[in-house]
């Protein structure tokens, strides 16, 4: 079924730029996005994800410029989106205290603004590490007694070494003495699992004598 103008009950609707203007704590934004509109009385709409888009432009400028007050803080929570009661629990506060954030009754603590930034930036890019850790710290997963580790070691920078090595340098580091002994241990078992068992040799030298 054709799209149908609210404004004049027209039909005829093409696709257009349109130019979306809102204001957030007196800044005023005007932000460009694929629309709709009226050939006859020239209205124009917006898809659902078009208004997605602009409410995620202004938050990821309200971020770039560190501008945190009331307002900002209310409109990115919103932008994840998140209600007081889900982000209360990440920060560790009270959701009454966010919600004096929100009202100008109390100060925002700026580790609080900086950690909700970090999920604005990372809910626009599509991933969630930052609420992912938060929630951790909710409820920890029990440790195993051994937890073993294989790093991709390809990822790392050519940069990430330690500068002003000595000359000569192969680019290998000495182990700890604790991974050393590990590391023999491992080594010694290998070599005692490889070794005939006494039984064994003794069938071997029954045979040929």
């Amino acid at each position: 079924m054709p799209m149908q103008c609210c404004e004049c009950e027209n039909y005829q609707m093409v696709d257009a730029e349109v130019e979306e203007r809102l204001t957030v704590a007196g800044r005023a934004f005007v932000v460009v996005v694929p629309g709709t509109e009226c050939l006859q009385c020239g209205n124009t709409y917006l898809r659902y994800d078009a208004m997605i888009a602009v409410k995620r432009s202004v938050a990821m400028e309200l971020v770039r410029h560190g501008d945190v007050n009331a307002e900002t803080f209310k409109y990115m929570r919103k932008t994840i989106p998140m209600s007081v009661a889900e982000l209360a629990p990440l920060l560790h506060v009270a959701p009454e205290t966010v919600s004096r954030w929100e009202s100008g009754e109390q100060p925002i603590e700026p580790n609080a603004a900086a950690l909700l930034a970090l999920m604005v930036v990372e809910a626009i890019e599509g991933r969630s590490t930052c609420i992912d850790h938060l929630k951790a710290t909710l409820d920890p997963i029990s440790w195993p007694e051994v937890t073993r580790l294989a790093p991709d070691v390809s990822v790392i920078a050519a940069d990430a070494a330690p500068k002003d090595l000595p000359a000569g340098f192969d680019g290998h580091f000495p182990l700890e003495p604790a991974v050393q002994d590990s590391a023999a241990k491992r080594r010694e078992q290998g070599a005692r699992a490889a070794r005939p068992r006494g039984d064994q040799r003794l069938g071997l030298e029954a045979a040929f004598a």
